[in-house]
């Protein structure tokens, strides 16, 4: 009796040539990580033997490499009560007890389907991968069962694959990295091993060694989607022409998804190619469960291509998709960006910008946000608003340059908020001292708050600025510039002071940087009559 049973259970998992091939194809769709593809082979075969319990397995197979926990635990309610007692079927019910968190349940059915196949090294070999591949699983236990088959069955790579996998996922590099070469002494040209062996050197951080066996790998099985993904992923960081190229590859090789088509689409975006990608995009969008998505990266596409209106059009249907709370500042400020381009709708791109500064919690973007809102007021002539925006930018931008210094100061001048002026030029005289800005803004402000002279405010500010244009009078901003201190301080002299004769030797300087100035020439005579004509 225990001989039958042993030749009935040998009998049991032994399969055509024919079926052998489909099954191996079904694990190469798994290392291309082609699931969809693997899942409707698997279909395919359970339509036509659905009493297959080899079948079943695969299905359970499937399922758990592409974490598919929900679709596993249904399988256990469709399996047919004719492979209840099967190797195979032990192996599925196990798979299912691990997603259910039930590992002594679990252990208890590998065990049983281990001890059927014991002399099997299929059946070792797939009670290893539910527990390899299984969040719950025992690695320790399918290192066991695998060299087990290995014993059985020494030259099939995929077991020594597996068995690198084992040790991987138990964070055993090292004896990860002899089993994956095992395999490859079995087959140089195993392209799952040198996939798996570039992957160790990834989370190493080691680039050379990884591309090369990522490139070994695309070399061996030109249709390897990882592996051309993992090529896409590292060049998309450094040469984006080169990484479009892999991901076409991968794109060709994979079951696409819809993350893919955006991943294609934005990659011919990144690389300028505006025409294929707004193509890709619109192909997509008419059945695409991320239809939102992709009218974003749309209208990121028709910006570049200058397309402003139809940029517009395509973020606001996204906008009118998206939650307020979902909507990015960087959303707004995109708006804004893409109004800028069109003419009269500068007041638009205010608008937007000010929404993305109210969600904006990044403060190192405040500073770009407030300078474009500046820009905007100032070419509206709105010199109050454009001093508001200064003094933001100003606060979040410390290296701000003297031009912007500069137009915080005038903008507050214009309002007539000459205190607040003379403290912006003040700052501006101390950062440069040398330049004649500061110093002049400081004056005409100061002169601006004691209109009547009595008080003197803008005599040390034009006094400075005599000091720093009289470097250089052939400079015609100086020459202007001093001749309109000389003509301050001589008016002071005369009105305030009744310093006739000081006031006509800053006449007579202005007249030196302005010899035309007739005024100049007409006070000094005044001047002089007061002087002759006064009492001795």
């Amino acid at each position: 009796m225990h001989i039958l049973r042993k030749l009935t259970i040998i009998i049991a998992v032994m399969f055509p040539v024919s079926l052998l091939a489909q099954y191996e194809e079904i694990r190469q769709l798994l290392h291309h990580k082609r699931y969809v593809s693997a899942e409707k082979k698997v279909s395919e075969l359970l339509r036509t033997e659905p009493a297959n319990s080899a079948h079943w397995y695969w299905q359970s197979h499937v399922l758990l490499m592409k974490k598919d926990t929900a679709g596993l635990m249904k399988l256990g309610e469709q399996l047919p009560a004719t492979i209840a007692d099967d190797a195979w079927t032990d192996i599925v019910r196990g798979s299912i007890a691990l997603a259910s968190d039930n590992a002594t349940e679990a252990r208890s059915l590998f065990d049983k389907a281990a001890d059927r196949g014991r002399k099997n090294a299929d059946i070792l070999a797939a009670v290893a991968a539910a527990n390899i591949y299984s969040r719950g699983g025992d690695k320790g236990y399918a290192i066991e069962l695998l060299n087990k088959a290995i014993k059985r069955n020494k030259k099939d790579p995929e077991l020594h694959k597996m068995l690198g996998d084992a040790y991987f996922r138990m964070s055993n590099g090292s004896d990860a990295y002899a089993a994956y070469n095992n395999a490859l002494k079995l087959n140089t040209a195993f392209a799952p091993a040198l996939y798996e062996i570039g992957k160790i050197f990834l989370t190493q951080h080691n680039t050379d060694v990884y591309l090369d066996y990522f490139n070994r790998a695309v070399a061996a099985d030109a249709g390897h989607a990882p592996a051309l993904y993992e090529l896409y992923s590292h060049y998309r960081q450094h040469e984006l022409e080169r990484s479009l190229d892999f991901f076409k590859r991968y794109y060709a090789a994979t079951d696409v998804a819809p993350a893919d088509d955006y991943h294609y689409a934005n990659m011919l975006y990144l690389t300028r190619h505006y025409d294929e990608a707004e193509q890709k995009i619109q192909q997509a969008l008419p059945s695409s469960p991320i239809e939102n998505e992709f009218r974003k990266l749309l209208a990121f596409v028709y910006r570049e291509a200058n397309k402003p209106d139809s940029a517009i059009v395509h973020m606001k249907l996204y906008l009118a998709d998206t939650a307020d709370t979902d909507a990015t500042p960087e959303d707004y400020a995109f708006m804004a960006s893409v109004f800028e381009k069109v003419d009269g709708q500068r007041d638009s791109a205010a608008v937007y910008y000010l929404k993305a500064l109210a969600v904006q919690t990044d403060t190192t973007v405040f500073a770009s946000y407030y300078k474009k809102l500046a820009d905007f007021a100032k070419a509206r002539k709105d010199y109050a608003s454009q001093a508001h925006y200064l003094e933001q930018y100003h606060h979040y931008e410390p290296n701000a340059g003297n031009v912007d210094l500069f137009n915080w100061g005038i903008a507050l001048y214009q309002t007539s908020q000459y205190a607040a002026s003379d403290s912006v030029f003040g700052i501006y005289a101390t950062k440069y001292p040398d330049q004649v800005y500061g110093h002049y803004w400081r004056a005409r402000s100061n002169a601006a708050i004691d209109t009547a002279m009595t008080q003197g405010l803008a005599l040390p500010y034009y006094e400075a600025l005599i000091k720093v244009a009289e470097k250089d009078t052939t400079v015609q901003l100086n020459k202007k510039y001093l001749g309109e201190a000389y003509g301050y301080l001589a008016t002071y002299a005369a009105n305030q002071k009744d310093d006739y004769a000081g006031a006509i030797e800053y006449f007579e300087k202005l007249l030196e940087v302005d010899p035309g100035n007739e005024d100049a020439q007409k006070y000094i005579e005044i001047l002089e009559r007061r002087t002759a004509n006064a009492p001795r």
